[in-house]
């Protein structure tokens, strides 16, 4: 018999009010939520996504609803059934991430204290007694190159088939992207919003056909990631534009922080309005 692979991809938290429940995580604690309440006015009670990092979904659904569905009788909350754990990588956020929940009306469970194990964490609850680990732990800061590997290739898979939406998603607010050589295009480009607007927003208005991207060779190191390349697109004036890449990447918890592209940059000179 094959065994199962060691992946979980949705966690299902059972609550009592899945509006109260959404808004503690969407508005409260900030994630970010795929199509608000669904089906909210069904028997069901309405379910609730959320698109966590490194493709896992975390859902909220009625204990009642859950009940009924599995068949096993509902029970009285109890928050020392599991716990969900948030990674940072400093004490400083740890700290900002509890001040955060309690912001967001988390019950304060345990103060962030030094561990025994050499780290530094808090607990908290949220509305339905759900508990939430806060923690930094110096020996994972090391990185997880092929948890890295894996949240890469899953976003150049969308790439090589034309879909940057994956990719465009996993920049952090704070990503720094730096273009290589001597062309009008090379410069360091910090945050989202400028990489987006005054780098890869205008290269794509030059094309006439979706731009795909595929890897030939990743190499998966600490929290660094390089990616050898070749992308393949026309352009509205009919030229191919098909360069070759090397890009270094850094991630940090799935999401890139920083980009270091190496390119032929005389034929994007060449085929780039």
């Amino acid at each position: 018999m094959k065994a199962m692979k060691s992946r979980i991809t949705l966690v299902t938290l059972g609550v009592d009010d899945v509006r109260r429940s959404f808004a503690f995580y969407r508005d409260g604690l900030g994630f970010s939520s795929e199509g608000g309440i669904l089906g909210e006015g069904d028997a069901e009670g309405g379910v609730a996504f959320f698109e966590l990092e490194a493709g896992l979904r975390m859902a909220l659904w009625p204990r009642a609803s859950i009940s009924h569905d599995s068949g096993v009788p509902q029970s009285p909350r109890g928050s020392t059934e599991f716990t969900l754990g948030h990674n940072v990588n400093s004490k400083a956020e740890v700290d900002a991430a509890m001040a955060r929940a309690r912001e967001a009306g988390a019950r304060i469970v345990k103060a962030a204290v030094d561990t025994f194990w050499g780290g530094y964490a808090g607990y908290f609850a949220d509305p339905d007694d759900h508990l939430w680990e806060v923690a930094w732990n110096p020996q994972w800061l090391a990185g997880r190159p092929e948890e890295n590997r894996a949240r890469m290739q899953g976003l150049f898979a969308a790439l090589a088939q034309g879909d940057p939406r994956p990719f465009v998603e996993a920049l952090a607010d704070d990503v720094r992207w730096e273009v290589t050589g001597t062309s009008r295009w090379s410069r360091a480009y910090e945050g989202k919003a400028s990489v987006m607007g005054d780098f890869l927003g205008p290269v794509m208005e030059n094309f006439a056909t979706r731009y795909r991207n595929s890897p030939r060779r990743m190499t998966a190191q600490d929290d660094r990631i390089v990616v050898e390349c070749r992308g393949e697109v026309t352009t509205k004036s009919g030229k191919p534009y098909n360069n070759e890449y090397c890009w270094v990447f850094r991630l940090e918890d799935g999401r890139i922080k920083e980009v270091t592209e190496y390119m032929c940059t005389k034929l994007a000179e060449e085929a780039l309005a």
